[in-house]
């Protein structure tokens, strides 16, 4: 009764504005209640540290080039891998065709195969596959015609083949006449010229009228180039960049704020988020903000924003990610890293039994997706992880043990399995006829015997050790023996063929 009260001269002193944020409070302390912990998913990671040939553990990039080796930048050297050793490529001080530094920032690899590396502090190298040497590009005061800083941080290259480079002091376009090949005995530079942006003093016409105020002083420190060649800039902060490359080398630019594609998480008021990073997804048209506070879902076609994963449902801060083959997108955040299903919108927290894997999913510092689909991530310290997404697509089918398998007519796999005591007992099949449309299985017809090694013996002194299915439909069963089997109205069994 005290309670029945209570209520009725709560609600009795409601004004409808009351009653209205009265409602959003319970719905947010509902959604608060509810919380969608994340669930957690082990999966199958290679490693490769030093002892495998890696010159450094700090992995700050990753690339695949034309010819499938894979490219790693490191603190300490450029390395090569071929699938099983490292070549490195470091920088020798009478060399001037070795690389520019040995701290790389950033790989690229272009339209044309072409590999650029970005350095800590000595500007952006081009690799010559043919010579296995490098071509640099670094800041001269005294030409204009030339990169505006030697500290990069990312590259990216528009429809138009040009290559835009970001830095301390802005952003740089080269655009390479490509009538102009390497002088290889002095090493010239390619025939480029070379666009500065001040990012600091862009302007835009807002209603009319020309808005002069300069953007902040923070660097614009990552990027991306999206399926309508329209490059984002984000800083971290609240401020985006976009620039729409034209053609006839003209662009215009737009500023944004980044908090009108920030997640929808509070019922009560607009909470200010950071944006952490970008990720593109070229062939739906769609960028994906990650937030501090969750992600949102940008598509370019209908200039729509919808809210993902926001941060009332799951404790998710994540700084960098990757979206796969099969639309899960993998982010960082500060300890662990996750794989978010875009589907199902599930959150899986990923973890492996090995502790050493462990401590290096906690931290991963960059993606990258081979051509494969295989997603590799260097670390902070600890090497490279490597995933390869079909091996969590396989399914446990069977519980006894398989001994052979072969491709049979009409996508049938036969194979020979078998539990000695479990086929004595009339409980399991020596060999079953696997179909991979229906995936099922039946009983192969053969009445056969096995001896005490467990092998199917159609004959005295003869086992099974191969099996092939014709295009007539028939069976070819092997060992020193072959024996040729039609399945019809009943068994046949052909006389066997014995080799000398």
């Amino acid at each position: 009764m005290l309670l029945r009260k209570f209520l009725v001269d709560l609600f009795r002193n409601f004004t409808p504005l009351k009653l209205r944020y009265f409602i959003y409070l319970l719905l947010f302390i509902a959604a608060q209640i509810c919380v969608a912990q994340p669930q957690e998913k082990a999966l199958l990671f290679e490693r490769l540290t030093i002892n495998d040939g890696l010159s450094q553990g700090m992995v700050n990039s990753i690339i695949q080039d034309d010819y499938g080796f894979m490219w790693f930048a490191t603190n300490d050297g450029l390395n090569r891998f071929d699938g099983r050793n490292f070549t490195i490529f470091k920088n020798k001080v009478d060399d001037y065709s070795s690389i520019a530094e040995n701290f790389i920032v950033k790989l690229f690899k272009d339209s044309k195969g072409r590999i650029w590396i970005s350095t800590l502090a000595n500007g952006l190298d081009l690799f010559d596959a043919e010579t296995e040497t490098f071509v640099h590009f670094k800041h001269n005061p005294q030409n204009n015609n030339s990169i505006h800083s030697n500290e990069l941080t990312d590259i990216v290259e528009d429809k138009y083949g040009a290559i835009w480079i970001l830095s301390a002091s802005g952003l740089d376009r080269l655009k390479i006449n490509e009538n102009q090949t390497i002088d290889k005995q002095q090493n010239a530079k390619y025939d480029v010229q070379i666009t500065h942006i001040d990012l600091h003093s862009i302007s835009e016409k807002q209603n009319g009228k020309s808005n002069n105020a300069k953007l902040t002083d923070e660097q614009y420190f990552r990027f991306i180039i999206d399926s309508e060649n329209q490059l984002w800039l984000f800083n971290g902060l609240n401020e985006i960049i976009c620039i729409q490359i034209l053609k006839n080398d003209r662009y215009s630019t737009t500023r944004k704020l980044a908090n009108d594609f920030s997640p929808k998480t509070n019922y009560l008021q607009k909470s200010k988020s950071t944006l952490n990073s970008i990720v593109n997804h070229l062939d739906e048209r769609k960028i994906y903000f990650l937030f501090n506070d969750g992600i949102t879902c940008h598509d370019l076609r209908n200039k729509t924003v919808r809210t993902i994963l926001p941060n009332n449902a799951v404790k998710l801060n994540p700084i960098i990610g990757i979206l796969d083959k099969n639309q899960k997108l993998w982010a960082v955040n500060a300890n662990r890293l996750s794989q978010i299903d875009l589907q199902s919108k599930n959150l899986y927290s990923l973890t492996y039994a090995n502790p050493d894997i462990e401590k290096m999913l906690q931290s991963v510092i960059t993606f990258y997706i081979d051509l494969s689909g295989t997603i590799w991530m260097g670390t902070n310290g600890y090497g490279i992880l490597k995933h390869d997404v079909n091996s969590s697509q396989f399914n446990n089918t069977y519980a006894e043990p398989i001994y052979t398998m072969a491709s049979g007519f009409n996508q049938t796999l036969l194979l020979k399995h078998g539990n000695l005591e479990a086929i004595q007992q009339g409980k399991a099949s020596l060999v079953d006829a696997f179909n991979l449309q229906t995936i099922q299985r039946t009983n192969f017809p053969i009445n056969t015997f096995i001896d005490k090694e467990n092998h199917l013996r159609l004959n005295e002194g003869s086992a099974l050790f191969s099996i092939v299915q014709d295009g007539l439909n028939s069976y070819w069963i092997g060992y020193n023996n072959l024996y040729h089997i039609s399945i019809g109205g009943k068994e046949k069994m052909r006389d066997s063929i014995a080799f000398p």
